[in-house]
């Protein structure tokens, strides 16, 4: 009797269950069941580099941790983080950050980490190549030559994390993209990188015309080459991932709700209009 109920329940209720059954199947593919997406997240400022007398070491909680926000650029011709850093850089230098395209405006080209928006050239520069398709690139500019490093095209709704660095003796510059490298270039003879002391922007540089619209995280530069290795472990660690080098960091902007620099060197940004968003999981798989 028990199972002639069981078998009439199941026929009658079975296209609800059928329902569900699949809706849990498509949660579970878009990772809303994951636990990645709902892990632990770190309030702004609570990992950061101090620097001592014998270097510099991290303090706070770095590890595992997500961003509890990230910063939103909604396109606008005025949302622009400008002069972030007065850092002038005349050799090496690193550049990564991660980031979640909305849109690449046409004809234009859209740095997500350049020199300040108040002058010199729009070198060094972490950026997305406006072309048909869009592609990122890496460049460095010695004040008479461009040598540049091109990457693969770009895609919208998904975070990447974007790598450029920049080696002297030999001169090579190399893009990175999710760890792995996806382009490089080189060019014989001495190559100096000209001096940029006029800060650093996230969103967009002088020169560089219509902004796009797009999410950016955990914004890194460093004054020494990156290995490969160091890359890729930066990756392995998540948007949400400390420094690898932090005797070497320039600036480190988790941009975690503020600004701030939390390299320890002070170099704290202003923003204009740009907004800070919680809702940023959509598109995030962790490494």
């Amino acid at each position: 009797m028990k199972s002639q109920s069981a078998m009439e329940y199941l026929m009658t209720y079975r296209w609800a269950i059928l329902i569900i059954a699949v809706v849990l199947a498509v949660l579970f593919q878009l990772g809303v069941f994951s636990g990645s997406n709902y892990g632990n997240t770190a309030t702004a400022g609570s990992c950061q580099v101090e620097t001592t007398s014998s270097g510099s070491s991290l303090v706070g909680e770095c590890q595992g941790l997500q961003p509890k926000f990230v910063a939103v650029f909604n396109g606008a011709g005025n949302v622009i983080v400008p002069e972030i850093s007065q850092y002038a850089i005349t050799g090496p230098i690193s550049m990564t950050a991660w980031v979640n395209w909305k849109n690449v405006p046409a004809s234009t080209n859209i740095g997500i980490v350049a020199p300040g928006p108040t002058g010199g050239h729009d070198f060094p520069l972490l950026f997305a190549q406006a072309s048909a398709p869009d592609f990122y690139q890496f460049a460095v500019y010695n004040g008479v030559t461009e040598l540049a490093a091109p990457g693969p095209t770009v895609t919208t709704g998904t975070w990447v994390f974007v790598a450029g660095t920049f080696s002297q003796n030999p001169t090579v510059v190399t893009l990175y993209l999710n760890g792995s490298q996806v382009g490089q270039n080189s060019k014989s003879g001495i190559f100096v990188q000209a001096q940029y002391g006029n800060g650093w922007s996230f969103g967009s540089s002088a020169g560089l015309g219509t902004f796009a619209s797009y999410s950016l995280s955990n914004v890194q530069i460093y004054n020494t080459t990156l290995t490969a290795a160091e890359v890729l472990a930066l990756y392995q660690e998540g948007i949400g991932g400390a420094p690898v080098r932090p005797q070497n960091l320039v600036g480190w902007w988790p941009l975690n709700g503020n600004p701030n620099d939390y390299s320890g060197n002070n170099n704290n940004g202003a923003t204009t209009n740009i907004g800070y968003s919680s809702s940023w999981q959509s598109g995030y798989t962790a490494p």
